[in-house]
């Protein structure tokens, strides 16, 4: 949800925006069947990108409803109808677009589609497995970029991937030596104090 890269034109570098997250429940809890279309499904695993919206102040801008708006679709929840204000919004010499700003999608609907010039992001990919990775990075086309995110240590919910088999491990071992890839190491990610001792818990 950051700006925008321009290049010496003010041309965006990227056209589309897409987050995706897998769906495995915290402690591989499901929460049954869920109805209603495929953005009824998946709205509350948006919770944590919500979440950093308001940390990074980004809502002082625009309200993150505003973000997914689309002008065929309620958003359940999350601010329904894009407001006036936000349709007429200037941020970084641009506007927001008539449709959605970012996508939100969901693996299911991978197979057979194709990303060009297109910004990635990959959130709780410890939660997919390699063979799964694979399918996402074969869709993209040509000026795209992947940014795959996750701490595959402790925090592993699906039953199918292991600290050392999931999707991070698998992809930076295959990718790490590509001139187009990097490895970056966050040295502190922890929320608090108390988020911290609870991450150095032994249970």
């Amino acid at each position: 949800m950051s700006k925008l890269k321009y290049n010496g034109n003010r041309a965006p570098i990227y056209s589309n925006l897409v987050l995706l997250k897998s769906d495995n429940a915290a402690g591989g809890r499901e929460v049954g069947f869920l109805p209603g279309s495929l953005f009824d499904k998946i709205v509350d695993d948006l919770k944590p990108f919500e979440d950093a919206h308001k940390i990074l102040h980004f809502y002082r801008d625009f309200e993150f409803g505003d973000l997914i708006y689309h002008q065929n679709r309620e958003l359940p929840r999350i601010g329904g109808p894009r407001s006036a204000a936000a349709a007429k919004a200037e941020y970084d010499n641009g506007k927001l677009p008539i449709g959605p700003a970012l996508e939100v999608t969901h693996f299911s609907k991978f197979r057979g589609r194709s990303f060009e010039n297109t910004f990635l992001v990959v959130d709780e990919a410890q939660n997919f497995t390699p063979q799964e990775m694979q399918v996402i990075i074969t869709r993209m086309g040509t000026g795209s970029k992947v940014v795959v995110l996750g701490d595959p240590n402790k925090q592993i919910d699906n039953v199918d991937c292991t600290r050392n088999y999931n999707g991070i491990v698998q992809p930076v071992e295959e990718f790490l030596d590509k001139p187009y890839s990097m490895l970056i190491n966050l040295g502190s990610k922890y929320r608090s104090e108390m988020a911290k001792d609870g991450d150095d818990w032994n249970v």
